[in-house]
């Protein structure tokens, strides 16, 4: 993995969510969005999981450049390279809003986490 694990792509969706724009989030390990009540558990998880090459699914308290909390469902999957050596990780971040699309919105995140 790069050392700081840096996010080297960040999507219009994850802008829109954090508050936080391209420019100000690429090149950053995402611990930028942690705070107060980013849970310590979560965080374990994520260190454990990542470090043996494993895939990781976390509940996580964020906040957004507002100072905003919100809750997100957090998929991360490494990638390793034609050798076998851990490169990079796939983070996907949904944030969790109870609404009425919630479930279909679900399911989306199921069938896209399976395309990983």
């Amino acid at each position: 993995c790069i050392p700081g694990a840096p996010m080297i792509y960040v999507n219009p969706e994850f802008c829109k969510v954090t508050g936080y724009s391209q420019q100000e989030s690429v090149g950053r390990n995402c611990r930028f969005l942690q705070g107060p009540e980013t849970e310590v558990e979560s965080i374990a998880v994520i260190r454990n999981t990542l470090s043996k090459g494993q895939d990781c699914h976390v509940k996580l308290t964020n906040y957004r450049k507002n100072g905003e909390k919100f809750q997100n469902l957090l998929s991360m999957k490494p990638v390793f390279d034609a050798d076998g050596i851990y490169r990079y990780v796939i983070g996907v971040q949904f944030e969790v809003v109870e609404d009425m699309n919630l479930k279909a919105r679900l399911v989306q995140l199921d069938k896209l986490l399976r395309l990983l």
